[in-house]
């Protein structure tokens, strides 16, 4: 995303320079419709996702005898991964061509009261007035289609967030659950889908609230909510995965905003400049820990009749005449 920012800006800025400032707009106009595109779509699949994950920790944790039922290796997760993609890119792409061609103030609709202005005939302005009717409720439709598949993912990760909170109820401690107990990972998921649930109520609340008192459309209360979602899911899943990990939170504390580099990182992507220091540092304590633990381990003998026998030994009887040893006892006595 990052680096769509750095391409659209510049492409903007170039437009600016040999072009005009109209120009510019356009690109930035575009750039902004696709990112908002991807944004919803990614948005969209993330609270499926979170949906599907809660559901299956709560079939293990309660009914353990369905999980062979449930499991999915990667192959079927990838598939299932890019259908939900294709699916939702497919319903973004689907509104959008019938809100350009049949919604209000549409292309068609422009065209056809047009040639009702023109044409004084009563019989043609009649036929014109009921297609316009027939192509505003074509769109309503989508729209309403449109607006029901977003606000089931949202309800989805309420779900989820119910969910969640049945199993932190029933399982104090996640460890139980999981055996990676430095990242925590379930309750990074947890985090993630009850910051997300709490957004989305606020947000709804919200816009709820300005919509009766200043009268909003409802594409526009529509619109606001889908901005605030997509703007507020990245921020949570950040805070959410600083939370689940204490190294994470010294980390964060640990950032010096005074130096040039700590904005490179933060605003450029760079990488931070003792990353490759932690990780030879972190590399060189796996190796050690492996090497105390396999110096820790027993010698096996090996007893497998068909392997070649070490050859015997043969005892070295060394023979001492007893004149050095009657020397050797006067001179210590």
């Amino acid at each position: 995303m990052q680096f769509y920012m750095y391409v659209t800006t510049s492409v903007a800025l170039i437009s600016w320079i040999f072009f005009d400032i109209r120009c510019a707009g356009n690109v930035l106009a575009v750039s902004f419709f696709f990112a908002y595109f991807i944004a919803v779509t990614v948005t969209s699949v993330q609270n499926i996702l979170l949906f599907v994950l809660s559901l299956r920790r709560f079939v293990i944790l309660f009914f353990p005898n369905f999980k062979k039922f449930i499991s999915i290796d990667p192959k079927t997760f990838r598939i299932s991964l890019r259908s939900l993609y294709a699916f939702y890119v497919g319903i973004q792409i689907l509104t959008k061509v019938i809100k350009i061609f049949c919604g209000t103030d549409s292309m068609v609709q422009s065209g056809l009261l047009a040639a009702v202005t023109q044409n004084d005939s009563s019989l043609y302005r009649n036929e014109t007035t009921e297609l316009v009717n027939h192509y505003d409720q074509c769109a309503a439709r989508t729209d309403s289609i449109y607006v029901r598949i977003y606000l089931i993912g949202d309800i989805l990760v309420m779900t989820a967030a119910v969910l969640y909170c049945i199993m932190f109820i029933k399982v104090r401690r996640w460890s139980r659950m999981t055996g990676d107990l430095s990242n925590h990972p379930e309750k990074y998921i947890f985090y993630q889908t009850f910051f997300l649930s709490i957004a989305k109520l606020l947000a709804l609340t919200i816009i709820l609230v300005a919509s009766l008192q200043y009268e909003y459309s409802d594409d526009s209360a529509f619109t606001a909510f889908v901005i605030s979602d997509v703007t507020t899911t990245p921020f949570v899943i950040q805070v959410s995965y600083i939370l689940c990990n204490r190294a994470n939170v010294d980390a964060l504390l640990s950032i010096q905003f005074k130096k040039f580099r700590t904005w490179l990182v933060l605003i450029c992507g760079a990488e931070p400049k003792g990353r490759p220091k932690r990780r030879r540092n972190a590399a060189l304590k796996y190796n050690q820990r492996n090497k105390v633990r396999d110096s820790m381990k027993a010698p096996e003998v090996n007893t497998v009749s068909n392997h070649r026998e070490l050859p015997a030994i043969t005892p070295v009887v060394i023979v001492i005449p007893m004149q050095k040893v009657n020397k050797r006892r006067d001179t210590i006595s």
